[in-house]
């Protein structure tokens, strides 16, 4: 489930939303301890799988831990899995409860950022199904303060039932400013510099 997660980041949408830094930290060497586990036998293949799944969740922090619990309790709410398997994940479920997944949690938006994606879709009713109008905005935001050395961070803005897309080409020329028009919490803005991206709709449906 990790890979698969890390894989839809070529969508823009997930560009800034998928914890992909932390995913890669909490799971490295993955591949070769898991082939390791598989090759034991009974009760030493067993503990040494709990023991790989605890090592995952600890590097993964905070942040990260309740994904891996939300995983392991699909798992076991899905699969046929021997008794002491399901026994050692409900123990580790246990300890944890449920929280959204820290990909799709509010970024904020920091106060200025370099324009990277602009995407807009007009309203259409391709394959029979009736879709809005919708926008993405691909955003990174540089470092804050005076450490040019710490990693960008990206910021996905992301509006359905579009009532504004304008977009000149200076939108692409270094950071900007960001700021909202202040519009009904109903609706969602971003506005980039002196107007050069502006982009107005309501909370996307999923």
């Amino acid at each position: 489930m990790a890979m698969l997660q890390i894989r839809t980041t070529h969508y823009p949408r997930n560009a800034g939303r998928i914890p992909v830094r932390l995913l890669a930290r909490a799971l490295t060497g993955a591949g070769t301890d898991i082939l390791a586990a598989g090759a034991l036998r009974g009760s030493r293949r067993e503990s040494a799988f709990r023991n790989l799944v605890e090592t995952w969740i600890t590097n993964g922090g905070p942040a990260l831990a309740p994904w891996f619990i939300d995983e392991l309790r699909g798992i076991a709410g899905s699969e046929p899995l021997p008794d002491i398997t399901r026994g050692w994940i409900e123990g580790i479920t246990a300890q944890g409860a449920a929280l959204p997944d820290p990909g799709t949690q509010d970024l904020g938006l920091p106060p200025e950022a370099e324009l990277r994606l602009a995407e807009y879709t007009a309203a259409h009713a391709r394959y029979k199904t009736p879709w809005d109008s919708s926008a993405v905005v691909l955003l990174a935001h540089p470092p804050a303060g005076d450490s040019p050395s710490r990693r960008w961070r990206l910021h996905v803005f992301d509006v359905g039932d579009v009532s504004r897309f304008r977009l000149r080409s200076d939108a692409f020329d270094g950071p900007h400013r960001l700021w909202t028009d202040g519009e009904a919490v109903s609706r969602k803005s971003l506005i980039l510099g002196q107007g050069s991206l502006d982009v107005r709709g309501r909370e996307p449906r999923r």
